[in-house]
């Protein structure tokens, strides 16, 4: 037996804390759904009474992709959907594996394996690695005896939330380059540029015009008040992420994320798709809902949300159902709840969810192609006002020279 230190949450979401002996995490997740808890978060406490570090912490720098954890996991459907024994597949994937990181991670899993532990409990050692979500239906998967099933949902629901995640990524990628390109030539003009241009006008001894007074003012500001933005910068930058390890912090940040115009719409359905779609291979994969709920409430990546699964669960342990304490929060719209109403009551409900998920993945991407479609001119726009005014104001200040010494 192991001692384990858990946090979890109480139906009216307060956060308790406390001990339990068990062979286990998952052995401590039941006893903890027995005691009408929410778990939180679980750690096995090593003999001297300390939290026990797992084999991650020795390369703090790597970690392992989520494009090699997908390969990975297909890899080890196909396997044992062709009959191999699973410690001959893990063996093969060793061999096989190109991440040095996720090499050392299956080396013990294949040791844990070959000595008796089952995958499910040898994938839990290694939490950084393998999610709850992952253990979960890989444990069901042994269980029932539909292990190659399982993984290939896995495998399935990873490349699906990849694909997701590739496209957001690289949607967002050009404008930030744009930004960032632009930012940098206004920069070199404004510290490189403009500072010469000064010497020239000031030998000269004539006026100058306003806008070009203006432009030295402010490069001049630049160059010696640089590091005070930069402190200032990175101050805020500190402060804003101290703030956001708070619970109220992470609440108001994620809130503040979604009522940004253009963007809050995006970041609510996306957040939602996540849920929709965890939740349902879950369902489908014959995890428990409570626990299902459990492992959806830290996958959506809201706060908001994430509390408002938590008021979800309460509801559902009490037997109310989904859709009941669904439409409680107040967070999820009309439509997801009316569809997942009649997935209930069709018997269903993974069916239903995988479609509303397939529903909010198809509107982030429509938004994302609207919103960066917006962003492009408005960016080129801005930055062809800010290059021009610095041209003109050069313009002007050396018509008003050639003007001054023709007269």
């Amino acid at each position: 037996m192991t001692t384990f230190a858990y946090k979890a949450a109480t139906a009216a979401g307060k956060t308790v804390a406390g001990t339990i002996d068990a062979a286990n995490a998952v052995e401590v997740r039941a006893k903890l759904d027995e005691m009408a808890y929410l778990p939180i978060e679980i750690k096995a406490e090593d003999e001297g009474g300390g939290i026990s570090l797992q084999m991650e912490l020795r390369n703090p720098f790597q970690r392992v992709r989520r494009r090699d954890l997908l390969t990975f996991t297909q890899q080890l459907a196909s396997l044992v959907g062709a009959g191999v024994p699973l410690a001959r597949s893990l063996e093969i994937l060793v061999e096989l594996c190109a991440s040095p990181k996720l090499k050392e991670v299956l080396e013990e899993i294949h040791g844990d394996v070959t000595g008796g532990a089952s995958l499910a409990e040898a994938f839990e050692r290694h939490p950084k690695v393998f999610p709850p979500i992952y253990v979960n239906m890989v444990g069901v998967g042994e269980t029932g005896g539909v292990l190659d099933t399982i993984l290939a949902r896995l495998a399935e629901f990873q490349e699906q939330m990849e694909d997701l995640r590739s496209y957001v990524v690289t949607s967002m990628m050009y404008p930030a380059v744009l930004a960032f390109v632009g930012g940098a030539a206004v920069t070199f003009l404004m510290t490189a540029v403009i500072p010469r241009f000064v010497g020239i006008l000031e030998g000269m001894g004539q006026a100058i015009p306003l806008p070009t007074l203006i432009l030295i003012r402010t490069s001049a500001a630049i160059q010696a008040y640089w590091w005070v933005a930069a402190l200032l910068g990175a101050a805020i930058v500190l402060g804003v992420r101290s703030w956001r390890q708070t619970e109220t912090g992470r609440i108001g940040w994620d809130r503040f994320r979604m009522r940004i115009p253009g963007m809050g719409a995006v970041t609510r359905k996306l957040a939602l798709a996540r849920f929709a779609r965890t939740l349902g291979t879950l369902s489908a994969s014959g995890v428990p809902i409570l626990n299902a709920l459990f492992i959806v409430k830290d996958v959506v990546g809201n706060e908001v949300i994430s509390q408002a699964i938590l008021r979800l669960h309460g509801g559902v342990r009490e037997g109310e159902g989904i859709a009941g304490p669904l439409a409680g929060t107040g967070v999820f719209p009309q439509m997801a709840i009316h569809m997942i109403t009649v997935g209930e009551e069709t018997g269903r409900l993974d069916a239903m969810l995988h479609q509303i998920a397939d529903i909010y993945e198809a509107d982030v991407r429509t938004s994302i192609r609207r919103l960066t479609a917006l962003l492009e001119p408005i960016m080129i726009l801005l930055m062809a006002v800010v290059v021009g005014f610095i041209v003109l104001s050069l313009v002007s200040a050396i018509m008003s020279v050639t003007t001054a010494a023709g007269g």
